[in-house]
């Protein structure tokens, strides 16, 4: 089974299931070690982290007593996660969500080109063009990557990784951690955001800050 996220949560825990008795799974959970907390790295257009800010600082500006830590960008990339799993495990149509995301994958994970030059007779040198996946040449440095590191509580990344492996059962050529699962809602969300937002998009905010507290 491939790694789903850099954690690999879900072979790890099929590897101590079949190692460890009934009553030992029974203590972890009592002792709720699903609910401790994981560093992952995350990457995504520098631009974007920016723009991220911008929001945050607007939506700090609408608070008499703002607390910049809690609406850290970090936080707001949790948060957009979160709700995303929460709905998952609503309940939702695999397939639709497999193709939303595969269309999401498309748009954010841009082909650029790369152009080499390649000797095909002494002293004669001609152009090729490659399509190279996740890779850029001489990019603004707006448009760089930039890894940011998030505080994740670790059953979410494990629910991440059975919905992926759930996903590859219906688009078996997807390929997607949940590392790029996160960086790509976060994207979509911005693309949407630097399009215009309201008072009613600050409110939505907060009230999710609110509503997801518990889970951050």
């Amino acid at each position: 089974m491939k790694h789903l996220s850099k954690l690999d949560l879900l072979n790890k825990k099929v590897r101590n299931n079949s190692s460890t008795n009934t009553g030992s799974r029974i203590l972890n959970f009592i002792f709720k070690k699903e609910l401790q907390y994981a560093q992952i790295d995350i990457k995504i257009p520098r631009i974007d982290l920016l723009r991220g800010e911008v929001l945050l600082s607007d939506i700090a500006d609408s608070l008499e007593d703002d607390d910049p830590a809690y609406y850290g960008v970090e936080t707001l990339i949790i948060l957009l996660y979160i709700q995303f799993i929460r709905q998952i495990s609503k309940g939702v149509d695999l397939f639709t969500v497999g193709k939303e995301l595969i269309n999401k994958i498309n748009k954010y994970r841009p082909i650029t080109i790369q152009e080499n030059y390649t000797e095909t007779k002494p002293n004669t040198f001609a152009l090729q063009n490659f399509n190279i996946p996740n890779q850029t040449i001489n990019k603004d440095p707006k448009e760089q990557e930039i890894t940011i590191t998030l505080n994740l509580k670790e059953r979410f990344i494990y629910r991440g990784e059975i919905l992926l492996y759930d996903l590859e059962d219906l688009f078996p050529d997807l390929e997607i951690t949940v590392e790029e699962t996160i960086s790509i809602l976060y994207m979509d969300f911005i693309d949407a955001i630097k399009k215009g937002h309201d008072n009613g998009t600050i409110n939505n905010i907060l009230e999710s800050f609110s509503y997801y507290s518990g889970d951050l």
